[in-house]
């Protein structure tokens, strides 16, 4: 009986390996109750107060404080410093390095722009327009491992990339897209090509495959939508670990939606799934219901989706980055704050820099083991 056990588990851990990347189940990794920190140093050097039960206290400290275990931090390649576009190469290995001296993964957020980059925004840096395609796509390449090299030069290596941000249109337009517009569907061939430049440069500076590639479609609500841009993704043989989808509710349609979608993907593609953007309004008239735009309708929320992760089938659902956490008081340090206040009305600290009830669900099953014994200092 034995040695028929014995000859089972082997056979089965043949098969296992036998599978196709794609198929494979990924080993589950600790749960990321996680933020987008991508602005904090750069609002404090401005005049921001971040407060926890009415005592003021670094940001990154506040969050550790609650259990946040993951940051999110993004990069443009040459941002001209406006409209909240300060994250440099140099900026981010700072903000990096705080983070990681209090415990926090890191998550580096690729724009592969000079700006912002979502749905209806995917521009080539002003250095590399003029570059035919062959090039662009080996300048995408080597940026990435130059910069994950930066990386761990200050000791900070990233355990996750996104090698794009919200790319369900494609990126680098208008090499790498826009896949919404007429013959669009002819981009994914060059958008193919560019992504797995950018997956070659991650594993050029990292051969030993430590670092997680995520793919990041803003379509966490809309199931149909997400499967076609996968499959394509798959079909143009893209490597990649890990799924990220945005989910905003006024966007992206209700929970039920969302859990649709994370079931539907894990079992199509069997690679773990987080909401790596997700916001909800505490203040304001936003109305996605069933939860009002009040500061324990935002924490019900919050706690809706973490239930929907915990329930994606073979333990896939596995964490979420709550985006513009920090966005609070843009008079202070955003030349156009009246363009601010939505996300101001989203931010996990209220109009003062008073944490909100939302962030205790960052404590999770495993807190404890998520905060290393640091404080930060200035």
């Amino acid at each position: 009986m034995q040695r028929f056990v014995f000859k089972l588990f082997s056979g089965l851990i043949s098969l296992f390996a036998m599978l196709p990347h794609s198929m494979a189940i990924a080993a589950p990794q600790p749960f990321a109750y996680g933020a987008d920190l991508s602005l904090v140093t750069h609002l404090e050097k401005n005049g921001v107060k971040f407060r926890q039960d009415g005592q003021v206290l670094p940001g990154l400290q506040i969050f550790h404080n609650h259990g946040c275990n993951f940051a999110r931090l993004r990069l443009f390649v040459d941002p001209d410093g406006t409209a909240a576009q300060v994250n440099t190469l140099a900026y981010t290995l700072d903000l990096a390095q705080q983070a990681e001296a209090l415990g926090m993964r890191i998550l580096l957020n690729f724009h592969y722009s000079d700006q912002w980059g979502d749905p209806n925004n995917q521009s080539i840096p002003k250095a590399w327009k003029d570059l035919p395609e062959e090039a662009l796509r080996q300048r995408v390449r080597d940026y990435t491992r130059e910069t994950l090299e930066a990386f761990r030069e200050r000791g900070c290596l990233p355990q996750m990339v996104q090698i794009g941000n919200e790319i369900n249109h494609g990126m680098m337009w208008p090499i790498g897209g826009p896949l919404h517009h007429e013959n669009g569907g002819k981009k994914w061939i060059p958008l193919g090509h560019l992504l797995k430049a950018a997956a070659q440069g991650v594993r050029d500076a990292d051969p030993d495959r430590t670092i997680s590639i995520m793919v990041h479609p803003a379509c966490g609500g809309h199931a149909e939508a997400a499967i076609s841009f996968f499959d394509n993704v798959v079909a143009q043989s893209v490597p990649f670990d890990v799924i990220g989808l945005t989910y905003y509710p006024f966007w992206n349609g209700s929970i039920e939606d969302l859990t649709q979608t994370m079931h539907q993907l894990a079992e199509r593609y069997k690679r773990p799934i987080y909401v790596v953007e997700v916001g909800k309004n505490w203040n304001g008239d936003e109305q996605s219901k069933p939860f009002p735009d009040t500061p324990l309708g935002q924490k019900e929320f919050l706690k809706a989706v973490i239930d929907a992760l915990h329930g994606v089938p073979n333990n896939l659902g596995q964490g979420f980055f709550y985006w513009a956490a920090d966005w609070v008081q843009s008079p202070k340090w955003l030349e156009s704050p009246e363009k601010s206040k939505q996300w101001e009305q989203r931010a996990l600290f209220d109009f003062e820099g008073n944490a909100l009830p939302a962030l205790e669900l960052f404590q999770g099953k495993n807190a404890e083991s998520n905060k290393a014994p640091a404080t930060l200092t200035e």
